[in-house]
């Protein structure tokens, strides 16, 4: 190798951050003599700047694309409340019909039932209210939080704020909101067990009593073990 393909190729080196000190001194010498290298160099790191340049936008825009489908997730999460405390009414319901529906084959009347616990029947009228009552509000909370989402997708830095926040909120509402279902789950099998704990026992019966508690607990725990460390490392990744 001859002539000033040597000295390009430590041009080259130089741009790269792998020349040392004497193939520097010795570059240098050399580009202080030659017009052709100095416009080698010249050239190399116009490219060198133009593809770091490139690369830069391509992952800006890489990086909004994520954002964005992070959001649009955040955004149907933002539905998992409203849909939760509408499956929690609807298993309620489900428990005290269960429950009415053998006492009856028991031989009660629904107006013995009624004089049976009048006490009860306003508690239970209590939860269920109290239930829609959270639905409405969690309906309401979640919309206006997809309104923020939004607003939040205008700019790429409202869109990186957005996503931590919100990452954020979930977590902190998942770190005990996962014992809400799993406490809830053995309510909701004595309730059915005990409107007709004078039968006979059977699998039948068992598995027909335990399919709602087993599915509120399942919830309950994907929450803990799958959700929350998913969402911890969706964090992570935008620190």
């Amino acid at each position: 190798m001859n002539g000033c393909e040597g000295f390009e190729i430590a041009i080259e080196m130089r741009l790269h951050g792998a020349a040392d000190a004497d193939a520097s001194e010795r570059l240098n010498a050399h580009l202080a003599t030659c017009a052709a290298c100095r416009k080698f160099e010249t050239d190399a790191r116009r490219m060198e700047e133009s593809m770091k340049s490139d690369t830069e936008s391509f992952v800006r825009q890489v990086d909004g694309n994520r954002l964005r489908a992070r959001v649009q997730k955040i955004k149907l999460a933002n539905w998992s409340l409203p849909a939760g405390v509408l499956l929690s009414l609807f298993g309620f319901l489900a428990a005290l019909l269960v429950s009415a529906s053998f006492a009856r084959k028991g031989g009660l009347t629904w107006r013995q039932l009624i004089s049976f616990a009048p006490s009860l029947g306003v508690l239970l009228f209590a939860v269920a209210l109290l239930i829609v009552l959270l639905f409405v509000y969690s309906l309401k909370k979640s919309a206006a939080r997809i309104r923020e989402a939004r607003r939040a997708e205008e700019s790429p830095d409202g869109l990186l704020a957005y996503c931590r926040k919100e990452l954020e909120e979930q977590i902190r509402r998942l770190r005990m909101g996962w014992l809400a279902p799993v406490g809830a789950a053995p309510l909701l099998f004595l309730t059915s067990w005990n409107a007709h704990r004078a039968q006979l026992p059977s699998v039948l019966l068992v598995l027909t009593d335990a399919i709602l508690p087993l599915f509120f607990i399942g919830l309950g725990l994907h929450a803990r073990f799958v959700l929350r460390p998913r969402l911890q490392r969706e964090l992570e990744e935008l620190s």
